[in-house]
């Protein structure tokens, strides 16, 4: 029989994504009696195709340019390629991407097929959503359409993506999907019910009538009223965009952009500009730290305007037991996060935002929930950026069922520090004592320059390890939830996780700790996002014991 009461660990393998043959799980019970027939697409898809299909051919059509210039006898044959490459990305394939794509939703799951040779079909038991994300593009928006991701646990694959849908399909979808939750409720309901009277173990499932769930199923639904928890000032996006750390980054795009100009303007308009620029700083050191500021705050202003239109109007709802998050400034996004889906909750922040008190918040689920505009497809923004005075006032308040609160951390590595810094100090005199040996022995001695850039990288690794060996640390809140403290790069966070999401405890140690009693430990986690493992670099063998204990074995209830 299976125990829908039990908490067991979930496991890769535990994808719901099943084809049209397989999905036993969702898809084979009473509950998905009640089927609409297949749809298609919403005839917004065709221009977005259209769209699309001519971004994919741009270069090929400048190339085509150049070859008319330069080849003026080849021009009856490029307008040939040309008209073939528009006849099949703007009129061929949004045609048969519209009327090849269809999806089907019922109150068991939802199907989504594709493909014009290989036929492909989706089936997500609506039971196991993880994440529910909508896109509205701007040019959507007059149309009332919106680009609907539905996740499974698992990757990208576990994923139904409508390209074009009309908003009421969200809504339908929603109704489906309480409808399905309201029957798992009645079956393990009566399962405890049944398990209590025939003396077997609570939370025993037993066979139930498809009449016991139909009552409920048959009830009108009603989308619960949205309960605002938190929403983002202007001001703290615009201080989330100046303490972003990929400014640095953004420079570096930007010097070699420069680096590049060579190959897009004349070479003697060229010279002559680096010319005067040359003449211009060598007037006056103030001149050129002008210039230096300039190129900053031209940085500063290009972080501050994506981050307003990723983060704008970033607001956080309630909505039943689901976390509904929506920002955006052109391309409005919404996330719908069911609660007991969340499988860890990240807060972070880098070394600019820690002197300001300012953190960001991430959850993570156990799915791909559709690509980010930065491209992260696992974690999610539950708060941008935030107070640290407010932080967990208001995560109590938006994940009330989590206890999220001020952690006392078990600082494992703050008495180990020369074990963490050991390894970069000894790899890195290794490289400068054979670059030294090599540039001696071919008398090269302007290699002697390299050493240092080398000793500059280990000295920032170095770094790296004595802020992990601050913040590393663990508090086992309770027999389920656990924190962790830790740092990667110049970014700090905690993370609150549960035991369930933990899949293998891996303990790491050489001769040198072994006599020490220090060992390194690894717990993979089961989730989407940049905190996928607990990693702890350095700690003592009874706390790694008590913490391997702690997550493998189960305490009856």
């Amino acid at each position: 029989m299976t125990s829908r009461g039990a908490k067991t660990p979930a496991s890769p393998s535990s994808s719901v994504v099943h084809s049209h043959t397989t999905s036993d799980n969702s898809a084979d019970d009473s509950s998905i009696t009640q089927e609409s027939s297949w749809r298609l697409m919403h005839p917004i898809l065709l221009v977005s195709e259209i769209v699309d299909g001519l971004k994919s051919i741009v270069s090929l059509m400048v190339g085509i340019g150049i070859i008319v210039l330069n080849r003026p006898q080849w021009r009856f044959w490029c307008f040939v390629a040309l008209g073939v490459l528009l006849l099949t990305n703007v009129v061929v394939m949004p045609l048969l991407t519209y009327f090849t794509q269809s999806f089907r939703l019922s109150n068991g799951a939802i199907q989504f097929r594709c493909g014009i040779i290989n036929r492909k079909r989706k089936v997500i038991g609506l039971s196991h959503v993880h994440a529910i994300s909508k896109e509205q593009p701007l040019y959507f928006q007059p149309f009332h359409a919106i680009k609907l991701s539905v996740a499974s646990a698992g990757d990208s694959d576990a994923e139904i993506v409508l390209s074009a849908v009309d908003e009421s399909i969200q809504a339908e979808l929603e109704r489906y999907r309480s409808s399905r939750c309201n029957a798992d409720t009645v079956l393990d309901r009566r399962g405890a019910a049944e398990a209590e009277a025939d003396g077997r173990p609570d939370g025993t499932v037993v066979a139930v009538q498809p009449s016991l769930a139909r009552p409920l199923l048959s009830q009108p639904f009603q989308p619960n009223a949205d309960i605002p928890v938190y929403r983002a000032h202007l001001r703290d996006i615009v201080v989330f965009a100046v303490t972003n750390l990929g400014l640095l980054g953004t420079l570096l795009a930007m010097l070699g952009l420069m680096g590049r100009l060579n190959e897009m303007v004349n070479a003697h308009i060229l010279a002559d500009v680096e010319h005067r620029i040359m003449q211009f700083i060598q007037t006056s050191i103030f001149a050129f730290s002008l210039l230096t500021i300039v190129l900053i705050l031209a940085a500063v202003a290009f972080s501050v305007v994506t981050t307003l239109f990723k983060f704008y109007d970033f607001q956080v709802s309630l909505r039943g037991d689901d976390v509904v998050i929506q920002r955006g400034l052109l391309t409005r996004h919404t996330v719908v996060v069911p609660v007991q889906r969340i499988q860890n909750v990240s807060i972070h922040r880098n070394v600019l935002r820690s002197v300001l008190k300012l953190s960001s918040v991430t959850v993570a689920v156990s799915a791909a929930h559709g690509s980010d505009d930065d491209g992260d497809s696992g974690s999610i923004d539950l708060i941008p950026v935030i107070r640290d005075r407010e932080l967990y006032a208001v995560i109590s308040r938006i994940l009330p069922k989590w206890h999220i609160a001020q952690p006392r951390l078990n600082h494992t590595a703050r008495v180990l520090l020369h074990y963490m810094l050991l390894i970069p100090l000894e790899i890195t005199a290794f490289l400068c004592l054979a670059l030294i040996g090599i540039a001696v022995f071919t008398q090269h001695m302007w290699m002697l320059w390299l050493v240092l850039p080398l000793v500059l990288l280990g000295g920032l690794w170095c770094v790296f390890r004595l802020m992990k060996s601050r913040c590393e640390g663990y508090e086992i809140l309770d027999d389920e939830h656990i924190v962790i403290g830790g740092a990667r790069g110049f970014t700090m966070f905690t993370l609150f996780t549960k035991r369930s999401r933990i899949q293998t405890v891996d303990r790491y140690t050489t001769p040198l700790r072994m006599r020490a009693d220090v060992e390194k430990l690894i717990m993979p986690l089961f989730a989407f996002g940049k905190d996928t493992r607990i990693r702890l670099s350095a700690l003592k063998t009874t706390q790694a014991e008590q913490l391997a204990h702690w997550a493998i074995h189960t305490n009856s209830r």
